[in-house]
């Protein structure tokens, strides 16, 4: 990416992917929009502040209004699924026609990868448990009515796992377990009834370990293909764009034909230990929208 200051680089990733999908819906519409931000912290010069975010967005020509921005500032990879659940109160409540949950984190930064280094958890010739850093940013649209989507919401869930990578109690998946048999719960589905998974697991052991005891633990029927995509695996290690960046691939892959099916779990695990889940439907259209790339990332 052309911008070597860490701060435009994830903003012009925002931007960029933001003009993707803007640029395909009804200007009256958006108007009507609220907009939901998840942005990395980090140092003192970046924006915090809606009216922050506004000003440096419109720089690089969008205009957004700050009364209708919501910022969220974090390190926590599971934050955009909390923006998920906050866009579906707004839009229940019928504070806005419509919302957009959008997330921007680059780690291609010498702080983090130094950080990653000394933590041993970068990928280098020397240490194959690790990941690979990466940049992107996605965004969704989310409306209160199916009529028209691309993708359904089927269901949300959050829990906590108490191993975790920073202290010695034992892996055991409850965290995972937990979330997805909440957001099963709502979509009234079974584990088995799904066609495919994707998870933000960057690479690193441990990540795999859960997926397989989340196996284990909640598919009480033979599936005889019951494939785990990886959004690392394109992008590398995202951050905070991870759980965006893992839906809107699953939507973009059944719009082009390939995806194993139209139900799909998605999985993020947070290193502070909250793991999320996510259940989509996923829907043909015919629209221009779905032709609106809304992903934006690029690997280190």
């Amino acid at each position: 990416f052309d911008d070597p200051v860490p701060r435009r680089r994830w903003l012009r990733l925002l931007v960029h992917a933001l003009h993707d999908l803007l640029k395909r819906v009804d200007p009256r519409l958006v108007h009507e929009c609220g907009f939901i931000l998840v942005l990395p912290p980090g140092e003192q010069e970046r924006p915090r502040s809606p009216e922050e975010v506004a000003r440096a967005i419109s720089e690089l020509r969008l205009d957004l209004d700050p009364r209708k921005i919501e910022v969220v500032t974090t390190t926590s990879t599971s934050v955009a699924h909390h923006a998920l659940i906050r866009a579906g109160h707004h839009l229940a409540q019928s504070r806005y026609a419509c919302c957009v949950v959008a997330a921007a984190d680059s780690l291609i930064d010498g702080r983090i990868l130094l950080d990653l280094a000394d933590s041993g958890r970068l990928l280098t010739p020397l240490n194959s448990d690790g990941m690979t850093p990466g940049e992107a940013a996605a965004c969704l649209l989310l409306q209160p009515s199916p009529h028209g989507a691309i993708a359904i919401i089927r269901g949300l869930g959050i829990a906590q796992e108490p191993g975790t990578l920073w202290n010695d109690v034992p892996l055991r998946g409850d965290g995972m377990v937990t979330a997805v048999r909440h957001a099963l719960t709502q979509a009234g589905l079974h584990m088995h009834d799904l066609d495919f998974r994707i998870s933000d697991a960057t690479g690193e052991g441990y990540h795999f370990r859960e997926q397989l005891l989340l196996l284990t633990r909640m598919l009480r029927q033979r599936k005889v293909s019951f494939p785990l995509w990886l959004t690392a695996a394109s992008l590398g290690h995202v951050g905070v764009a991870a759980g965006p960046c893992g839906l809107v691939q699953a939507i973009v892959a059944h719009q082009r034909g390939y995806a194993p099916g139209p139900f799909v779990l998605e999985t993020v695990s947070a290193d502070d230990g909250e793991r999320a889940a996510a259940v989509l439907e996923l829907r043909s259209c015919a629209s221009d929208l779905c032709e609106a790339r809304s992903l934006r990332g690029y690997r280190s």
